[in-house]
């Protein structure tokens, strides 16, 4: 890819600052261009749970460094790069939101493998995808949940279904080390990391309401919608993350 992508530091990590039209533009760009990549495109997320995770686990802080770009998952880590960083992030690019923008803001015809969820979620996610969008082409798909040992099984069949764009949702840190192991054996020209993020899709999970993506209150939805669960996490993830954003000014990498 000839196009330069432009980061900013937030809590250490460079952060991608492109708006969401011109980060699709570059994802067209890797997956239409002329010369073949050697190895995918990689793109992981930082949001506060992310960054804290990177200030507790060496191990890590290192997956995000192989990344090809990483974005601005969390509205929060838009508003640090206007707080804490010499230059600001132009808008968040959830990874929930990037899954529809790519067939949204461009119009190329791309094809998606979905890896991820349970037995039904990434095929569910695929044939909503496939319907509102006709140039999202879903090559494949597979439940997350699988063994070590059936790793290069599945490698094999994303590499049959030739996907331009391959879509790992398994979860912190287990997607991240997945792709990083694995990255030299996957043919997909782009992988992303994705969470939680068919669920959105097909609508087992809820979005909180605009005004609160906005203003980096979406912990905050998910909190109240599922209190056991999360609770802890941003009680101790978030103020780690703002430490972080105040006082690593410089790349950690």
């Amino acid at each position: 890819m000839d196009r330069d992508i432009n980061t900013t530091i937030v809590a250490g990590l460079p952060i991608v600052t492109a708006s969401r039209q011109e980060f699709v533009e570059i994802i067209e760009e890797v997956c239409t261009g002329t010369n073949k990549p050697t190895s995918p495109f990689i793109v992981f997320e930082a949001n506060g749970h992310g960054i804290s995770m990177s200030i507790l686990d060496k191990n890590f802080l290192f997956l995000l460094s192989q990344a090809s770009a990483i974005v601005a998952d969390g509205q929060s880590v838009v508003i640090g790069s206007k707080l804490f960083s010499p230059s600001t992030i132009s808008e968040r690019i959830a990874i929930t939101d990037l899954i529809t923008d790519i067939p949204t803001l461009s119009d190329k015809p791309l094809k998606h493998f979905l890896l991820g969820g349970g037995d039904r979620i990434a095929a569910d996610c695929g044939d909503i995808l496939q319907k509102r969008h006709a140039n999202f082409l879903l090559s494949g798909s597979h439940k997350g949940h699988f063994t070590a040992a059936d790793s290069k099984r599945i490698i094999s069949y994303i590499n049959d279904n030739n996907p331009d764009i391959l879509w790992v949702g398994l979860g912190k840190p287990t997607e991240q080390q997945w792709v990083i192991e694995n990255r030299h054996e996957i043919h997909a020209k782009v992988i992303i990391t994705c969470g939680g993020c068919f669920n959105y899709v097909t609508g087992a999970y809820g979005r909180a309401p605009k005004w609160m993506q906005s203003l980096g209150l979406e912990w905050l939805f998910r909190l109240a919608e599922n209190p056991k669960k999360l609770f802890w996490r941003y009680m101790t993830t978030n103020p780690l993350a703002l430490y972080a954003m105040i006082f690593f000014r410089r790349s950690r990498f």
